[in-house]
Order: structure tokens, then C-alpha cells, then sequence
């Protein structure tokens, strides 16, 4: 993930809630051809095949990305992973 920009990681992030560049667009405050380029180059940077994968990724990596100190799915996910035993994806 330290490959990305801070923007590329805002929008990627975002990019993993499942919605579509019109609304990434209007909830980041950028054009919709901005929010392509992004994923482009998230894509393209992670070693992804397609949006849909860098989507995933985002899901997996929320507690890397998420900088909110009270975000209840940073917090979950980290629950999850104590009580399974599953390791954290970590940069």
C-alpha cells in the first residue's frame, strides 16, 4: 500500500464500499474521469487485473487504509482476526 499516493488510498478505500465512479466522484469532490485515472493507477501499482480485484483488496487491507480512529470496521476486522487467528494483511 505504500506504493499509492494519499489520494490513490482515499480512493481506494472508497473504491472498496462498491460504488460506482459517479459516486466515488461526488463523494471525494473530484471528476468522474479523475476517479478512472486513480483506478487505473491503483490497479495498475498493486499488481491487480481489474477494479473489481483492487476492490477486494481494499475490503481485505480496510484497517491499512482507514486513517478514522473510531471506525467500527477497522475495529471488527481486528476482533475477527484475534478470535480466528487470521493474520492481518500488513503493508
Amino acid at each position: 500500500m505504500n506504493l499509492l499516493t494519499e489520494r490513490e488510498r482515499e480512493v481506494l478505500l472508497h473504491l472498496g464500499t462498491g460504488a460506482g465512479n459517479r459516486e466515488l466522484a461526488g463523494e471525494l469532490g473530484i471528476a468522474e474521469r479523475t476517479v478512472k485515472a486513480h483506478i487505473q493507477r491503483i490497479v495498475m501499482k498493486l499488481d491487480q487485473n481489474s477494479r473489481l480485484e483492487a476492490a477486494v483488496l481494499s475490503v481485505l487491507a480496510h484497517h491499512l487504509l482507514c486513517s478514522d480512529p473510531h471506525c467500527t470496521r477497522c475495529a471488527a476486522g481486528a476482533a475477527h482476526a484475534r478470535r480466528t487467528g487470521a493474520p492481518l494483511l500488513t503493508t
